[in-house]
């Protein structure tokens, strides 16, 4: 089909179109005429129409905003965590600087009080509680729904578990480097090279995070690999040889 047809079909729909659109301004004319009562009375239901979809949004807002309120004054006394304790200030201000390693999720929590700080993640709880049990129309919507309500505890597990962080940027530092040497080298020519390569940066980040010597550690390895001693985990490794 080439651009002509392609241009008369368009004008061909277009002129469809605006003689639909004519028709119905026409018929709404000769309403207006035979029958006033009964066109005014449809201008009346379009309108009422517009202010219930207006009025059902205001009511899911006066819902959400009753449910934080009602949690508020009903929330009861919990126990509260022991590093929650251990981390509010004695006096209300700026605490302390944030410490090394720290996640940027938590840079807050110091400065709220213990019950400020669970009646915040209970909130936060409930919110997600209710999109994971939202019937969506959307296909990629209902996924997530789906995945909230698969792993509804662990996404808050963060909150309660200082051990557990927020985010995986430990994860993405570690293997920065290694991203950043194949982009530099164009990665390796062989299978066997890349293996190598996978294995090393492996070792490298395992004893920089265990704080054990580079050289050391590499030249271990080498003799108990030479000796025919299984590898194994690192840890396991030095701790037999030492």
């Amino acid at each position: 089909m080439d651009g002509r047809t392609l241009l008369k079909q368009y004008d061909h729909f277009k002129e469809q179109a605006q003689f639909y659109r004519d028709r119905c301004y026409q018929l709404e004319g000769e309403l207006r005429v035979v029958n006033p009562a009964l066109y005014r009375a449809q201008q009346q239901i379009n309108h009422l129409e517009r202010q219930a979809a207006q009025l059902q949004k205001q009511n899911q807002t006066l819902r959400r905003q009753l449910a934080d309120l009602k949690g508020q004054l009903d929330l009861k006394p919990k126990p509260v965590p022991a590093f929650v304790k251990a981390n509010v200030p004695a006096r209300r201000g700026r605490g302390p600087g944030r410490p090394a390693g720290h996640p940027p999720a938590r840079r807050q929590r110091p400065r709220l009080s213990a019950r400020t700080y669970e009646f915040r993640g209970r909130r936060l709880e409930r919110r997600l509680k209710e999109l994971a049990r939202t019937s969506w129309q959307e296909a990629d919507a209902d996924r997530i729904a789906a995945r909230l309500r698969k792993h509804e505890k662990e996404l808050t597990l963060f909150l309660w578990d200082p051990a557990v962080d927020p985010d995986n940027n430990a994860a993405e530092r570690a293997l920065r480097p290694a991203v950043v040497l194949r982009k530099i080298t164009g990665g390796s020519r062989s299978q066997r090279g890349a293996r190598a390569t996978a294995v090393l940066m492996s070792v490298v980040r395992t004893a920089l995070q265990q704080d054990r010597p580079l050289l050391e550690t590499i030249r271990t390895l080498i003799q108990n690999a030479w000796a025919g001693i299984n590898p194994g985990l690192l840890t396991d490794v030095l701790a037999n040889t030492s």
